[in-house]
């Protein structure tokens, strides 16, 4: 069993030390409930909750890291032909 200390912030956010999530294995985006026990307060892992956190991250991550590309390759003289901003528009990556 290891003891670790931490303080809460002013918005009231508690770290858990590396160690700790280390030793636990507590993945990014692991859910907890809070339980009062008197003058204390435990911190459960809630995982029925973890599961579709961590799917919506997944799924947003996937669709970002996919690039575009057209159907057909273009050729060097089809891209010549078209204006420079309409590829601008299809083949520029924008913010989402």
């Amino acid at each position: 069993m290891m003891n670790a200390h931490t303080r809460m912030s002013s918005k009231g956010q508690i770290v858990i030390p590396k160690a700790v999530r280390e030793q636990m294995g507590l993945p990014v985006g692991a859910a907890f409930e809070i339980v009062r026990q008197e003058a204390n307060l435990l911190l459960r892992r809630d995982l029925s909750k973890e599961g579709a956190a961590l799917d919506d991250v997944m799924s947003s991550l996937a669709a970002l890291s996919k690039p575009f590309r057209p159907a057909e390759p273009l050729s060097l003289e089809m891209i010549s032909s078209v204006p420079e901003e309409a590829l601008r528009q299809h083949y520029v990556k924008h913010p989402v």
